[in-house]
């Protein structure tokens, strides 16, 4: 038993839509795609998409879990657990899109490829998020060449990759505040790989608890918990 997807969403005109207090269990089952959102652009029209409480579980793609391209998505209080896929192991921005997640979860996804989590080729602005036991080549989340990730209060553990165990950063990337500890990189880079000439910036304010001075990173060091 198969399914091409589960829910979609295409078409040529702006569409504002809203997924919320959903729980979709694939079951295991292989499919295309569990969510596809593919509204393209026309002219100065902007297709909005809303996830409000979903829970995306156990969805076996052949090759991406959920995919956001052409429009502006906001993603809060959304789970994404023990989801499998090949460009991604949840969740995947196109180069059109742009996404904003809050207080969300990816535990426990792996991809066959890229961003064991998050494959991002748009734009990405994430709070209060946990990326946690995702699996991948490269990345617990994917930055890639073109891309722009920002991350504020956001916990990156215990993800492995061969390269990159918590973020692989190709595109330009923003940490502020952001807890990056225990990840695993089979070749290198446990925690963070930066490809040459990648803008990236971290940052830690009085709140968080740190070893840093100035609020700038000092280089890269053995942080307490002994990573």
């Amino acid at each position: 038993e198969s399914v091409k997807m589960y829910l979609c969403v295409f078409g040529e005109t702006a569409t504002d839509v809203v997924f919320q207090n959903l729980v979709i269990d694939g079951k295991n089952l292989p499919c295309t795609y569990a969510i596809d959102i593919h509204s393209y652009r026309v002219a100065d029209e902007l297709a909005y998409c809303t996830f409000d409480n979903i829970t995306v579980e156990n969805v076996a793609s052949t090759w991406i879990p959920i995919t956001i391209m052409a429009t502006s998505a906001e993603i809060k209080n959304c789970r994404f657990t023990n989801n499998t896929g090949h460009l991604c192991g949840a969740l995947r921005i196109g180069t059109t899109a742009y996404t904003n997640i809050t207080d969300s979860t990816f535990s426990c996804n792996k991809s066959s490829g890229v961003g064991g989590a998050i494959n991002c080729q748009g734009k990405l602005e994430m709070t209060d998020c946990t990326i946690n036991g995702n699996e991948a080549a490269f990345g617990g989340i994917l930055v890639n060449s073109a891309a722009y990730c920002k991350m504020t209060s956001c916990t990156i553990t215990g993800n492995s990759a061969t390269l990159g165990g918590g973020v692989a950063v190709h595109g330009e990337t923003e940490m502020i505040d952001t807890a990056v500890y225990g990840n695993t990189g089979k070749n290198g880079a446990d925690d963070v790989r930066m490809i040459a000439d990648a803008a990236f910036r971290m940052s830690y304010t009085s709140s968080m608890d740190s070893v840093y001075i100035g609020k700038q990173p000092i280089g890269f060091y053995k942080d307490y918990i002994g990573n």
